[in-house]
């Protein structure tokens, strides 16, 4: 579990750490809100906006950043932008402080700006945005929100590279960067305290919890705004029936304990899991318990449905993502939108038709399967991602002719998950990845874009794929919300 990051690890036994011992915050305290900086200089009117430290290149931003307006961040932003090639972050795929200032940069656009009712910027604003990132004005006065913002986030990449003529597909795979990088769970993570804190004072717990991780679309920087929250409890001498164990703790410390949210929130028994649900405002919890087994590697889950110690999948799954998002740096956004595209899709009775686990799995099998050699940009990797789900997502012995599936042993994870599509779900499923694959891959039609001088026609099918309704912009905020 080396590369999970310990976010509660400590010896067993131990006191838990005085934070833990609060009571509960106000909700309000972890709205992502933000105020524009004319605002802030109103409180402190000898503040200095932009306090920059020497060794600038081992910081990502100030943590105030979002505080200010959206000039002031494309100013700060391009001031630093050539000095962003080191790999930070504590999630276990670790992303370049230019993907982490591009994200906070796309945010204040999204989050900021507002469109007119027609779906169109005033003129005066796109003047001051594309004059912000040092650029002359390329866009006519009735341009769309989401072409806008694709050519202002071109210009603000192409800060770190050589100029040359921004072109059609350029000007998309920015569209499609921006729409990747939309806001996740952010700070609602450290909501995890207020349940942990309860977890190691419980009298069947206290002393058996070894350390605490975070795993899953979290860890793994996939996570989006309706994204749950896996939490890995490593137990000291945990047995076959830790999750029920697990699972008593937590009605108990439903009926006992004064935690208001805890005590309004759904509780659920799974196979591997305990779920906390709506803990806060949509906001679940997968409580994983973990422990080591004599003569088994790594931390093991008991399968229920097989009878057998399994390894823990995430400490092995990760690495192999890292690997291939520093090879393919595109592949990371691919992989996000992706999920986005999954869950604008309502199959199953409210969630997504594909378990979101199913879609690393399925695009490590496309890259060992060479999908990725052509790829150039985002679109073309998620279009290769589309064809190689279409052809293999109902396969469960797909692990037997990917070596690097065989390696994960995913082939108990792929038939369970498979299990859970019903017929509808398949018939629907796949009609969708047949008419988005035929949008994207005339996105992608490299001679037809670039002859074609309306790129507004290819923004327009980007938003078809991603279920956008009419004259709703392709990147607004928490398009995959609850």
């Amino acid at each position: 579990m080396w590369f999970l990051e310990e976010i509660e690890g400590r010896s067993a036994g131990s006191a838990p750490p005085d934070e833990m011992e609060n009571d509960e915050v106000t909700e309000d305290e972890y709205e992502l809100e933000s105020t524009s900086a004319s605002e802030h200089f109103q409180q402190n009117e000898h503040a200095v906006p932009w306090p920059i430290p020497e060794n600038v290149e081992h910081h990502v931003w100030p943590r105030h950043l979002e505080d200010y307006s959206v000039e002031d961040t494309i100013t700060w932003l391009c001031a630093r932008s050539r000095q962003l090639g080191h790999l930070q972050g504590k999630r276990v795929i670790r992303l370049t402080q230019g993907q982490y200032m591009l994200a906070v940069f796309v945010n204040n656009l999204v989050y900021k700006l507002e469109a007119n009712p027609d779906g169109s910027l005033d003129p005066s604003i796109v003047r001051s945005l594309l004059t912000s990132v040092g650029a002359e004005s390329q866009l006519d006065s009735v341009a769309s929100y989401d072409l806008v913002l694709a050519v202002v986030v071109a210009h603000f990449r192409r800060q770190t590279e050589e100029p040359e003529e921004l072109r059609i597909q350029e000007v998309l795979r920015n569209l499609l960067m921006a729409k990747a990088l939309g806001r996740g769970q952010g700070r609602r993570h450290a909501l995890r305290k207020s349940i942990l804190g309860l977890l190691w004072r419980h009298p069947r717990l206290r002393g058996k919890i070894s350390h605490v991780c975070r795993a899953g679309s979290v860890a793994l920087a996939l996570d989006t705004s309706s994204s749950d929250h896996d939490i890995i409890l490593c137990l000291k001498d945990g047995g076959v029936n830790m999750v029920e164990e697990l699972h008593q703790v937590i009605l108990d410390l439903k009926k006992t304990c004064h935690r208001e949210r805890l005590r309004r929130a759904e509780v659920v028994k799974k196979d591997f899991a305990v779920e906390i649900k709506n803990f806060y405002r949509h906001v679940d919890f997968d409580l994983v318990p973990v422990t080591l087994v004599e003569g088994h590697t790594g931390e093991q889950q008991w399968d229920v449905q097989r009878q057998v110690w399994q390894a823990l999948l995430h400490p092995r799954l990760a690495p192999k993502l890292q690997q291939l998002s520093e090879e393919h740096p595109d592949v990371f956004f691919a992989l996000r939108l992706m999920k986005i595209w999954n869950e604008s899709m309502d199959y199953r009775r409210g969630k997504p038709p594909l378990v979101t686990l199913h879609i690393p799995l399925l695009t490590l099998g496309a890259w060992q399967q060479g999908y990725f050699k052509e790829c150039r940009f985002v679109q073309d990797y998620l279009l290769q991602i589309f064809r190689y789900t279409e052809q293999n997502w109902l396969r469960q012995d797909l692990s037997q002719t990917e070596t690097m599936l065989m390696e994960l042993e995913a082939e108990p994870h792929l038939r369970r998950m498979i299990a859970k599509y019903d017929e509808d779900t398949r018939r629907r499923f796949s009609q969708a990845l047949k008419n988005s694959i035929q949008l994207m891959s005339q996105v992608c039609d490299g001679e037809k874009a670039e002859a074609d001088a309306n790129v507004q026609d290819l923004v327009d099918l980007l938003r078809q794929i991603f279920g956008c309704q009419p004259g709703q912009p392709l990147l607004c905020r928490n398009t995959s919300s609850k």
